[in-house]
């Protein structure tokens, strides 16, 4: 049920882990929320005493990683003996992590009620773009994607070579005729292979994949499907630069929680082509459709491919994360 984060809802910081994390979102954030922002925290304290004495100094150090650095024991006091005119400074510097200052940022937005939590696709049309909206579900992950990553996986089973296809010299050769024949080699390296017949040729469809797979990877934007309720979706329109190969592997199965911003509402007579972002999206929703739907079908259930739909129809929400989380 969609309702604004209570600002009492809790007084103990949830302590949560981003798997992806759009650093420059929340580092503005923060900094907006906060009139500037810093990574560290420098604690300095000074102690002088005028006389001889052998005691104990209450010591202001909130790190226990750095009680043995100090001097300081399980209660936290510095001992010393001190001789005459003697002054003591100690420095202390506490530094945050990116995911610290995520979880300070989201207890605060969380005690202030700035997050709509939506969990229901019924509040769907209340919601506008620009909203901070918070909701829990399962990475599927894009089609495609998932798709090309499987192909590849079992390419060397199917008898299909995938490897880059090796460029000519760019050495320029002083022949005439050594420079053409190499325009030759260059012209047909980048052109598909034919046949003669409708029959699948394993080349032909070799190339076909490889094209595909780097029309998915030169993209710095792809799209993930996030499924909530069973008619709760969200397009997570999620930036590789911070989402590292491991971190999309943990995406994968479990349940999952994103705080980000609405880019866009999808009503009931609309829809997301998530193959948008390749060359395929340009042959329009039924091709897209199609092209998963014949290759699941193709494999006689022998091969667990288990990949979203292409086209994810109203009502969804598409969202700029801030963060995925656990």
């Amino acid at each position: 049920m969609q309702s604004q984060m209570p600002r009492n809802r809790s007084a103990m910081m949830e302590l949560v882990h981003p798997v992806y994390l759009d650093v420059p979102m929340l580092i503005s954030f923060l900094a907006a929320l906060q009139d500037g922002i810093s990574f560290e925290n420098n604690i300095i304290q000074e102690v002088q005493s005028d006389k001889a004495t052998d005691g104990e100094i209450g010591a202001k150090v909130g790190v226990p990683t750095i009680f043995s650095l100090f001097g300081l024991n399980a209660d936290g006091r510095y001992k010393r003996h001190s001789g005459a005119a003697q002054r003591t400074e100690t420095h202390v510097v506490r530094q945050h992590t990116e995911a610290s200052l995520f979880n300070h940022l989201r207890h605060t937005l969380t005690q202030e009620g700035r997050v709509t939590l939506v969990s229901d696709p019924t509040e769907l049309p209340s919601l506008k773009p620009g909203q901070l909206v918070e909701l829990t579900g399962a990475v599927l992950g894009n089609p495609l994607a998932k798709v090309l990553d499987l192909m590849y996986a079992i390419a060397p089973f199917l008898g299909l070579d995938l490897s880059e296809e090796e460029t000519p010299s760019q050495a320029v050769p002083q022949d005439r005729a050594a420079r053409r024949r190499a325009q030759r080699e260059q012209t047909r390296a980048t052109q598909p292979p034919t046949t003669d017949d409708d029959s699948e040729d394993p080349e032909q469809i070799a190339y076909m994949l490889r094209t595909m797979h780097k029309d998915v990877e030169k993209s710095p934007i792809i799209d993930l499907v996030l499924q909530g309720d069973p008619s709760l979706r969200a397009v997570l329109t999620v930036a590789r630069e911070y989402l590292p190969p491991e971190g999309e592997a943990h995406l994968l199965g479990g349940q999952f929680t994103v705080l980000g911003k609405i880019t866009s509402t999808v009503d009931t007579n609309d829809e997301i082509n998530l193959f948008r972002r390749t060359a395929l999206g340009a042959a329009g929703s039924d091709f897209s459709r199609s092209f998963i739907n014949d290759l699941t079908e193709s494999s006689d259930g022998d091969l667990d491919i288990n990949a979203p739909e292409a086209i994810v129809a109203g009502p969804a929400l598409q969202i700029l994360p801030l963060a995925i989380f656990v």
